[in-house]
């Protein structure tokens, strides 16, 4: 059998500290011969190092190891991001009269918005490896931004051409510490870890809502900032030798810590100005789904570059309003991610 090193190995590396495996070598099990042979998983029958299995002096074909890597790993994503919150997209009113008379009063819908997502993170060629992640969303809500006018007709003339002006915030952020471990089951790359997450999740909104006699208004927010476990796995699927595959990635994480509510509400036609607070130890949980596609290939200097196209979604427990907590809030969009190991 021509020993390893000899051979040529396709272009690519997998993207989040998973270099490629030339395609042609055989497992490193059942006995198979290899430069640095690793004791077999009897439950799975794998490896308990692929990587190294197939030696140190494999080369991928500009010359530069594709697996047994080791190094930093750094990487950016560009993620469009549209949140669904439970917002209004209208109201339709009925007036008795003869006849009655019937009016709709429609709001937009939140938009895509751009947000950074930023890692950075140091693999050894044992396949173990960790990792830093952030990201954080900020979006006024669209949904709930701007002055919406009910129709004179129908109304009785006491609330003729009331209006409501409203405005509206969400930020979201998370920030991982994780550590992972790169696998081979057959044809799949994986990568699974484990670690901690801190993250918050914040909304506000105000609305005055305009009377022809008075004017109401009315301000509340919800806050969010807990910690807890967060656990990930990543699936890839290489396409032959052509240096893409195809992705999946799930996570998720089961956070705890504090909630604060806040209500403010003015009537000055009854001289009240009065603020409610509350706090709450609460747990939510976060799951996050990625789906997509990746390109990988080897530079010349030693480094391995990669990008993805995904489409993601992120499912947020009972943070959808800002008091109470009777309401998920989603994410729903995709990104574009750019990584580099070196």
């Amino acid at each position: 059998m021509p020993d390893a090193a000899g051979q040529p190995a396709p272009a690519g590396a997998s993207g989040y500290g998973m270099p490629a495996l030339p395609s042609h070598l055989p497992p490193a099990v059942g006995g198979g011969p290899a430069a640095n042979p690793s004791p077999a998983l009897p439950a799975f029958g794998l490896s308990a190092n692929p990587w190294d299995a197939y030696g140190p002096t494999a080369v991928g074909s500009a010359g530069f190891p594709t697996h047994g890597y080791q190094g930093f790993e750094a990487g950016v994503d560009l993620v469009f991001f549209r949140p669904y919150l439970g917002s209004l997209r209208s109201v339709t009113a009925v007036v008795p009269d003869d006849p009655p008379v019937t009016f709709t009063t429609r709001f937009p819908p939140n938009r895509f918005d751009p947000t950074l997502r930023a890692w950075l993170g140091y693999a050894f060629s044992s396949g173990l490896g960790f990792r830093v992640r952030y990201w954080e969303f900020h979006q006024a809500l669209a949904s709930e931004t701007g002055t919406f006018e009910f129709p004179m007709e129908g109304l009785p003339p006491a609330f003729a051409g009331t209006t409501i002006t409203g405005r509206s915030h969400l930020v979201a952020r998370t920030l991982d510490g994780e550590v992972n471990q790169r696998i081979e089951l057959g044809p799949l790359r994986t990568l699974v870890g484990g670690g901690i997450r801190y993250a918050e999740f914040q909304r506000w909104r105000t609305a005055t809502i305009a009377f022809p006699f008075e004017t109401l208004e009315i301000e509340e927010s919800g806050r969010f900032f807990g910690v807890g476990p967060t656990l990930f796995v990543e699936l890839q699927r290489p396409l032959a030798d052509s240096g893409f595959s195809l992705v999946a990635v799930g996570r998720g994480s089961i956070l705890f810590g504090p909630r604060i509510e806040q209500s403010d509400l003015l009537l000055p036609w009854l001289a009240l100005d009065a603020t409610f607070e509350t706090h709450r130890d609460v747990a939510i949980g976060v799951g996050e789904i990625q789906l997509g596609i990746e390109w990988a290939t080897c530079l010349h200097g030693g480094a391995n570059l990669f990008a993805r196209a995904m489409w993601e979604a992120q499912l947020w427990s009972a943070t959808g309003n800002p008091l109470g907590s009777d309401a998920n809030a989603g994410f729903q969009g995709f990104s574009i991610h750019l990584g580099l190991q070196r």
